[in-house]
């Protein structure tokens, strides 16, 4: 694949349903047994309405959307930035929306920009920026 032959989207959205079991498989997955991630009360008692979403499992699902969507099979992330805005709670609905902002035939590579938006209040939770070899 490449930038001249391309023939992904410019944009691409999808959404993302957050769960408490996910959160389980997450930390059973990565280790990771914070209890912020996994006790609603010790979430609360830290200034938090619930379990706290792991950021991982945000990157898990963007990971969805650049190997399998936009661009898709066969890329490689180079360079990924995020910036939080809201934490993600569970049972909360994420629309991700991705757009190319940039490409170079030069490196085959695109510029890609994800945000996530709560899908009902359009809240918005992250952004993230990426470059992406082709």
């Amino acid at each position: 694949m490449n930038i001249e032959s391309n023939n992904f989207p410019n944009e691409f959205t999808k959404i993302f349903k957050y769960t408490k079991s996910d959160l389980t498989s997450f930390s059973e997955l990565s280790g990771d047994f914070n209890p912020l991630h996994l006790d609603q009360s010790y979430a609360k008692l830290l200034g938090f309405k619930d379990q706290v979403a792991y950021g991982a499992l945000t990157i898990a699902y963007l990971s969805n959307i650049v190997g399998m969507h936009i661009p898709g099979e066969g890329a490689l992330w180079s360079d990924l930035r995020i910036k939080w805005h809201k934490p993600i709670y569970p049972d909360t609905s994420v629309t991700f929306k991705a757009r190319i902002t940039h490409t170079s035939q030069t490196t085959n590579s695109i510029q890609l920009e994800i945000t996530g938006h709560t899908s009902r209040t359009n809240d918005l939770l992250f952004t993230s920026n990426s470059i992406v070899l082709i």
